[in-house]
């Protein structure tokens, strides 16, 4: 008999999808630009990994290792069945349960990766505090995603991308700006900033 997971499939949703979409072509803008080389991607917060699985479909960054971390030990079974294809590449995928606020990032080697070269959270809404943001070594490429949402488990919501620029202050921006999602009877808004802690 198969036992099967139960998926949260808000995680294929509209809005979580396009919001991904955006994130993924316009880090593709910046990244060749900067680096020279294969690149290391932590996504903190990686829930069942579908930023990784966009980006390499896409195959427009050259990816060397991603890492995603999140505390539900559910979401690395599913995320590693996602992207099945390239866990098997010598982990060039590899979800890591754990809590993303005590991330070390002077042993990367704990999570089986090289230093990590951009560091993605398309989820600063869920947040309770901003300690795994002030953990992150200064110089780092960030990427960030938030929104406006009203929602019984969006701690950090921004109204504004101004805002959320204060609440997550970057030494250097290569983008920053907002989409609104509608639909027929709602909307809301996703903000994103991409630039150097």
């Amino acid at each position: 008999m198969a036992v099967y997971k139960i998926v949260d499939l808000d995680a294929w949703a509209d809005g979580q999808i396009r919001s991904k979409l955006w994130l993924v072509q316009e880090l593709e803008q910046i990244v060749n630009d900067i680096f020279f080389k294969p690149v290391n991607i932590w996504n903190l917060a990686g829930w069942y990994g579908q930023t990784a699985f966009l980006f390499f479909i896409r195959s427009h960054i050259n990816i060397e290792k991603w890492r995603s971390f999140d505390v539900d030990p559910s979401c690395e079974v599913i995320s590693e069945s996602i992207n099945n294809v390239w866990l098997i590449e010598e982990w060039k995928f590899k979800a890591i349960t754990a809590d993303i606020n005590e991330i070390n990032y002077a042993t990367p080697w704990n999570y089986y990766s090289p230093d990590p070269d951009i560091i993605i959270n398309t989820s600063c809404e869920h947040m309770t505090s901003t300690s795994w943001f002030n953990n992150i070594p200064n110089e780092k490429l960030v990427v960030l995603q938030s929104t406006n949402m009203d929602h019984s488990d969006h701690y950090l919501k921004a109204q504004s991308i101004d805002e959320f620029k204060e609440q997550f202050p970057l030494a250097r921006y290569f983008y920053a700006d907002e989409i609104e999602i509608k639909y027929k009877t709602w909307s809301f808004k996703r903000f994103m900033i991409i630039g150097e802690k």
